[in-house]
């Protein structure tokens, strides 16, 4: 089964609205999950797959290229802090803790400053994509208070404020409209 193909949990059992009219259970996506890697990791007994960047490159080329940012993607989502506005902000213990679980699945040379800042790179992209997307979610509410009490999918309350509170701020707004 290609990567990305499995389908979703039925989350029938813990909310009886998952039933439409016809009495169909609606289907739910899921959680991202990386299943090339994990069945990779599953079957090759401890054996990471090894994983490089090329010299003037800043990104991974080769045979484990998507599954390496399928995966950091996933684990942006996870564990990266979302009250902090860039990556750039994010403390280095934070970094370490998202490097080490990386280097859990992936053979990679990240003590390499060139490696490094390239991943770095890669996980900025995933972190702000991640943020647009806890904005675009934002937007779709008439009102801010609105769109606070409605969190995005597991982002907790308390991050969720502070991401509403991020999106309503001047400063904020002023620099997205500057991007754009």
């Amino acid at each position: 089964m290609a990567p990305g193909s499995q389908q979703g949990t039925n989350r029938a059992s813990r909310n009886s609205s998952n039933v439409n009219s016809g009495g169909q259970i609606k289907k739910w996506r899921g959680k991202a999950k990386n299943v090339a890697l994990d069945q990779y990791l599953a079957k090759s007994n401890g054996i990471k797959p090894k994983v490089n960047i090329p010299d003037g490159k800043l990104k991974l080329v080769g045979a484990w290229a998507a599954e390496f940012t399928i995966e950091l993607g996933r684990i942006c989502r996870t564990y990266a802090p979302i009250r902090v506005a860039q990556w750039k902000k994010v403390e280095q213990k934070d970094k370490e803790q998202i490097y080490n679980l990386i280097r859990d699945k992936f053979e990679i040379d990240l003590n390499c400053s060139r490696i490094l800042f390239a991943v770095n790179k890669m996980l900025s992209r995933r972190f702000k994509g991640y943020k647009h997307e806890l904005h675009k979610y934002y937007q779709t509410f008439n009102s801010h208070d609105e769109a606070c009490e409605k969190p995005f999918n597991d982002v907790s309350d308390e991050d969720w404020e502070l991401c509403c509170q991020e999106f309503a701020s001047a400063k904020f707004k002023i620099s997205f409209h500057e991007f754009f």
